[in-house]
């Protein structure tokens, strides 16, 4: 597996483990397989979630979008550092005689340069992984008034040359793809270089696209992400949104990129390039074999909208939806089965938000209209922590409601000056009892509607948003989800999905900066318990110290324990997965493990999951300073260290 071996992670077993637990895992008790969609993932048009995140092009302005296409003109200048220059795409400076406007014909956004005899250049600030490649995939989409070349330079951010190319600039647009070697001598990780654009002598020329990939890219998409999901066996993404899909047109982003205009974010301070779309989102769920569950814009969007995209998804070449994607390089249908029905519609923050009256009556038209277009889609429907809108949505559409979502995004509002203690163990306290939860607030209503009771978890992650707190990026949020996991585990099928937010450079695991890629300490809680094959639990008793909170911060629980255990077994019973969450924030145990129903080897492979205290967490400066170590252990002295994730693994036959 692709885990770390940290000096500071022995330190921590060395130094912590003390009480001693007995814990016996009855193999003779099987419960009711859980799914692997439990360990999926979120994502959305957010931040650099795609663009500048889990999407390789490194150009932060491609399509020479204006000052005016951004959302919030404050938020920009202050990304910036400065407002704006007049006629200049932000993020890019023009030098010498230049006189820039900008242009838009269609849908595309240009920048003109107006070139005096004494030459000129435009050029952006970007990072480069030369950490990993020195082979760039250069695109230049470019016209002028009369034929020129144009100097394409790399340079460091002290003015070294790094590379560079010639791409001729004819009378007509033409777009020229070229690679690129970039000299990778004197680079350090994470060092910032500069893009140029240079053109001699007088000229007007009108720049509308320039991309750089990483050679290595794999379809688009950054190589170590699509590397991450693989090797943690992915099994469900989520996407486009979140919030972003209350305004999203879907038709917007699919086609040859001329024909996808550089928006403002429906949701968001930024723009949405629509480099990023339906089958862009799909390919990569090929590529790592995840399950996608689409979310469609039930905001301001139709029914008819949806059924389309539906349509352009699943259909046949023989519908007119599915002509559009065989001419857009798909002739095969993509077979989605999940389909969510818009998202968090209860709330004022979401475009085209309503009642619960409001949304039932809307899922029951959406639901109807997809359905005559395939009658075996699996829905979602959007459910809130109020009682009452969940019953809104059974009473109204009865056998038409198969599952209905939750957001657990827990923490927010809570003072950055609160004992990170307390407020840890009040989040323990909410997943220790979540299944409850979601047991009144979406079982009951849908259990009087004489429906089976299932719960999808479309999105959730720790949501203090302090550094200063339990936060999504700290060793908290590993140990957070585990617990969740282990009360869906538990919940006898009602939890029937998870979607943990999000994939990228928004809690949800994976982190990317100055283009480098590491993995938040929640990445490998997903890689431990994605990537082993066990499905079937099994019965475990363990006698924990526990705690109790007094509902000052996140919910008031008694007796949650310290320590909590669930354990599986693949199908055939062939492998066995414990998995020992020690929730403590200052001591460690020695754990015996004993077996009933099953041979149990002297030695077996133990991964350990730790930090040194915690709001502990990784940056792209510090990738590995929490991650995982792999020894042999003797189940009858596992040591568990206080904050870790631990999982032992042996063979049953």
């Amino acid at each position: 597996m692709p885990g770390r071996t940290l000096f500071g992670a022995y330190l921590v077993l060395a130094a912590a483990a003390t009480a001693e637990l007995r814990v016996e895992i009855d193999f003779t008790e099987r419960a009711k397989p859980i799914s692997r969609l439990l360990f999926g993932k979120f994502t959305e048009h957010l931040g650099r979630n795609v663009y500048q995140g889990a999407w390789a092009q490194v150009v932060p302005n491609p399509d020479f979008a204006p000052a005016s296409r951004w959302p919030n003109a404050d938020g920009l200048k202050a990304r910036l550092g400065r407002a704006p220059a007049e006629g200049v795409a932000p993020f890019w400076v023009t030098k010498g005689e230049v006189r820039a406007r900008a242009v838009r014909e269609g849908v595309r956004d240009m920048q003109e340069l107006v070139v005096g005899k004494g030459g000129g250049s435009v050029e952006t600030s970007l990072y480069l992984p030369l950490h990993r490649t020195a082979t760039y995939e250069l695109t230049l989409r470019a016209q002028a008034s009369h034929a020129a070349e144009a100097r394409v330079v790399l340079l460091n951010e002290s003015g070294r040359v790094l590379g560079k190319t010639v791409v001729p600039v004819g009378t007509s647009w033409a777009e020229t793809r070229i690679r690129l070697q970039v000299e990778r001598a004197g680079h350090t990780r994470g060092d910032a270089s500069l893009l140029r654009i240079e053109v001699d002598g007088a000229n007007t020329v009108m720049l509308s696209r320039v991309l750089l990939f990483p050679a290595d890219h794999v379809d688009g998409w950054e190589p170590e992400v699509v590397r991450y999901l693989r090797e943690a066996r992915l099994p469900m993404l989520r996407f486009p949104g979140g919030n972003f899909v209350s305004g999203y047109q879907w038709q917007d982003g699919v086609g040859p990129l001329d024909t996808r205009p550089a928006l403002k974010n429906p949701a968001w301070p930024e723009v949405e390039w629509n480099h990023v779309g339906t089958d862009e989102w799909l390919n990569l769920c090929k590529l790592t074999g995840a399950e996608p569950l689409i979310c469609v814009n039930a905001g301001n969007g139709s029914p008819e909208d949806a059924r389309r995209w539906m349509e352009y998804v699943n259909g046949p070449v023989s519908t007119p939806m599915g002509r559009l994607r065989a001419a857009n390089g798909h002739p095969e249908p993509y077979r989605v089965r999940y389909w969510e029905v818009g998202n968090e519609l209860y709330g004022d923050w979401q475009i085209g938000h309503t009642d619960g009256a409001g949304y039932a009556e809307r899922y029951g038209q959406f639901v109807a209209a997809m359905r005559r277009a395939d009658p075996n889609l699996l829905f979602i429907a959007n459910g809130h922590s109020r009682a009452e809108w969940n019953s809104a949505i059974v009473e109204r559409n009865g056998p038409l409601v198969r599952s209905i979502s939750d957001h657990p995004l827990i923490g927010n509002g809570i003072k950055p000056d609160s004992d990170p203690v307390e407020v840890w163990q009040g989040l323990v306290a909410f997943a220790d009892g979540y299944a409850e939860r979601v047991r009144e607030l979406i079982g009951e209503p849908m259990r009087r509607g004489g429906l089976e009771p299932k719960v999808a978890i479309t999105e959730m992650q720790i949501f203090t948003n302090r550094p200063s707190l339990p936060n999504n990026k700290s060793i908290a949020e590993a140990l957070w989800l585990a617990s969740l996991w282990h009360t869906a585990f538990r919940s006898g099928g009602l939890i029937e999905l998870i979607t943990h937010s999000a994939l990228l450079n928004h809690g949800g695991g994976l982190g990317k900066n100055r283009s480098v890629v590491y993995a938040e300490p929640v990445w490998w809680a997903t890689h431990l318990y994605g990537s082993q094959a066990g499905t079937v639990p099994v019965a475990v008793r363990v006698s924990s110290p526990k705690f109790s909170t007094s509902g000052k911060f996140v919910t008031k629980r008694d007796d949650v324990p310290y320590v909590d255990v669930a354990a599986l077994v693949d199908a055939g019973g062939k492998t066995a997965s414990v998995f020992l969450i020690n929730r403590h924030t200052s001591e460690g145990f020695r754990v015996s493990l004993v077996a009933k129903g099953a041979a149990v080897p002297a030695k077996a492979r133990r991964w350990v999951l730790a930090a040194e205290d915690l709001l502990a967490r990784n940056g792209w400066d510090t990738p590995e300073r929490i991650g995982v170590t792999e020894s042999e252990v003797s189940l009858t002295d596992v040591a568990v260290p206080p904050l870790s994730l631990t999982r032992v693994m042996w063979d049953l036959r």
